[in-house]
Order: structure tokens, then C-alpha cells, then sequence
């Protein structure tokens, strides 16, 4: 069992920080089965952005996952719905043995500076020279996406990136990014993987949302993870049964990333 890849989903709509950690918690608990995640994903509608800090202190008391990263985003998607524009919250929770998960954040710089020097952005992000895959979550109001992406694709050539950009705030500084412990409001955050798992950036054949089942053909043993919002995926070619199917995902956010 420990030694299996094992990805479990939660989403809940409610409003009480409380009692929507304990719901949240239930639902991963259940599925994940004994196993400990390794990486949660928290994506959460503006609704709650004043009690983000809490939320996180919480799901990071009871789940312990050494990586926790995720954001504001202004529709939501779980296992059987999609929510917009309404209180919710959904997570993604992984149990990953053989995979290296190193968290990176961009914070507060000279992104002209940074992004030119190969030395300085590589220090910053300190990907393995396993690394097979970045996850990037930015905000749009303080993060020149298309020169970070330029940059990423220079410093790490043929590197797939997934993500997207935080959403549901109109203004600089309204978006929320969790960083582990931190809830951060500018820049971007990441994490780069490595290890016993293939990642390919392919073109999903369903609609522009999130589809269930699979896309088809889809080889044994693969899993897929489609952005809302976007016809690009992530095929996951591990060595292990999944516990239970992976769902595909479980953000709708604004100007879904997928490179180089």
C-alpha cells in the first residue's frame, strides 16, 4: 500500500472555517486510507479570503503534508460539480513514494533582473536535476507570466509546466497564494517533481472543462490531469494502481498555463 501512488479529492461549500476543514479533512481521510499525503492542493472561491490563514493552520494540523500549495480562484470544480461565484473550497491530495517535491515561491522582485540571470531564478526555484515537471500558481496583478514563462522555458528547456493564475480578486494585492504555512498575495508559487513518474504535456480530445472518464484511448495504469478551462493535460505514467482515479482537477482558473 505505502509503497503505491494514491490521489484522493474533497470539495465542500461550507461557510464556517471550522467545520469546512473537518468536512474537507473526512473526505481525504476516507479515500486516502491509512496512506499520509504528501502534496495537497487547495483551491478556494474569494469568499473565504479573509480566512485563509485559518483554513491552512487547520488542514495543515490534520493532514500534515509536507507540501501545501494552491490559491484564490473564482469557480471551483469537484468530483460531481462546478461552483462559481459561490462559497467553495476544493482540495487535491496526493500520497507520491519515490517522488522528491520541492516548493519554490517568487516573491516581491526585480522580475526583469531575475528572470535575465540564469543563476539567480535557478537558486530560487532549486530544481532537482531530476526534475520532470513544475507546477506554477501566480497572480496576474504582480507576475509578468509570459517573461516567467520565457524564462523557465529558457533556464529549463523541454520542462513541462502546469498551473494557472490565481483568480477572483479585480485588484493588486486581492488574490490569495498558500505557501505551506504562508498565504502569500503577490508573486508566484511552485513546486518542481521528480522522481519514479513520467509526465506528458498532451492535448486532452474533451471539451474545454473537465471531463470524466478519462480521455480515451488512454493507456493502463495512466492518469490524466485536465485543466478546466483548457485542452491541455498532464499523463502520468507511474508504476502503481491508482487509489482512487485521479480527478482530473479541481480549479477553474483564469489563463491556464501549459509549457514549454
Amino acid at each position: 500500500m505505502e509503497n503505491q501512488m494514491c490521489f484522493a479529492s474533497a470539495m465542500t461549500t461550507e461557510q464556517d472555517v471550522a467545520r469546512a476543514a473537518d468536512h474537507l479533512v473526512s473526505q481525504i481521510e476516507a479515500q486516502l486510507a491509512g496512506r499520509i499525503p504528501d502534496l495537497v492542493l487547495m483551491f478556494l472561491s474569494p469568499h473565504y479570503r479573509l480566512e485563509v490563514a485559518g483554513l491552512v493552520a487547520r488542514l495543515q494540523s490534520r493532514l500534515k503534508p509536507p507540501v501545501l500549495l494552491g490559491c484564490t480562484a473564482e469557480g471551483v470544480i469537484g468530483r460531481e460539480q462546478e461552483i462559481e461565484r459561490e462559497p467553495a473550497i476544493t482540495l487535491v491530495a496526493a500520497h507520491l513514494p519515490g517522488v522528491e517535491l520541492n516548493p519554490f515561491a517568487l516573491q516581491s522582485m526585480d522580475w526583469r533582473r531575475t528572470l535575465s540571470e540564469a543563476a539567480e531564478l535557478r537558486g530560487m526555484v532549486n530544481a532537482p536535476p531530476e526534475t520532470k515537471l513544475f507546477l506554477l500558481l501566480a497572480d496576474p496583478y504582480t507576475t509578468p507570466m509570459d517573461a516567467v514563462l520565457e524564462a523557465f522555458n529558457l533556464y529549463y528547456p523541454a520542462m513541462p509546466i502546469i498551473g494557472g493564475m490565481a483568480s477572483g480578486s479585480q485588484r493588486a494585492g486581492g488574490n490569495a497564494l498558500i505557501y505551506n504555512d504562508q498565504v502569500l498575495n503577490n508573486g508566484a508559487v511552485g513546486l518542481t517533481l521528480a522522481g519514479a513518474f513520467e509526465a506528458d504535456i498532451i492535448v486532452s480530445q474533451a471539451a474545454g472543462r473537465w471531463v470524466n472518464p478519462l480521455p480515451s484511448p488512454a493507456p493502463a495504469r495512466t492518469l490524466f490531469l485536465v485543466w478546466p478551462g483548457s485542452r491541455r493535460s498532464v499523463r502520468f505514467k507511474p508504476w502503481f494502481k491508482p487509489c482512487p482515479r485521479l480527478i482530473g482537477c479541481c480549479c477553474k482558473m483564469v489563463s491556464l498555463l501549459a509549457g514549454p
